[in-house]
């Protein structure tokens, strides 16, 4: 199966609109993402270069979502990232990359384990655009979120202290 000629200029419009964002930023992050690059001897070009294509992995999930929702795909990734920061999930994900699967379906957890995440983050990316929340701590101040937000940091809590060995307490 191939991707129709709208199907690839619509993607092809989503990344230019990426790709000129990213290039704009000046954030400590994209400098810590280049600081690898630029010491193992890339051009400031090629680092700039290798640090975008590491930031596609979740390309395709925010296109989705900016289509799903109407909104314009730099809003969308500028949501996505804080509700990511705001939940601690990059910690997450860093943790789930370091446990090495024992099996195909300790591996099978593990990915699908992070697709629940993102869908779970997709669909509180778009309650947020439709509570007209400014942003992501905006609207877990929302009375009717406090309590939530408040459950799912102390489930964090524990779960960051447990320091897993396995995918146990993360399932759980």
């Amino acid at each position: 199966m191939r991707p129709d000629a709208q199907t690839i200029n619509c993607y092809s419009r989503y990344l230019q609109d990426f790709e000129d964002y990213f290039n704009q930023q000046d954030s400590t992050q994209l400098k810590q993402q280049l600081e690898p690059y630029l010491q193992d001897g890339f051009s400031e070009e090629l680092a700039q270069r290798m640090a975008f294509i590491c930031s596609l992995n979740d390309f395709p999930f925010i296109v989705s979502l900016s289509a799903e929702t109407a909104t314009d795909f730099v809003t969308v990734f500028k949501l996505f990232n804080e509700i990511t920061h705001y939940l601690g999930l990059y910690e997450i994900y860093a943790q789930l990359a370091k446990m090495p699967p024992h099996d195909y379906w300790e591996q099978k957890v593990s990915a699908d384990l992070q697709a629940d995440i993102k869908r779970i983050v997709g669909l509180l990316l778009n309650n947020i655009l439709l509570s007209k929340s400014s942003t992501c701590a905006d609207y877990f101040d929302l009375l009717s979120e406090k309590q939530k937000i408040n459950r799912y940091r102390r489930i964090y809590q524990e779960i960051n202290t447990a320091l897993p060995v396995n995918l146990m307490p993360i399932l759980l």
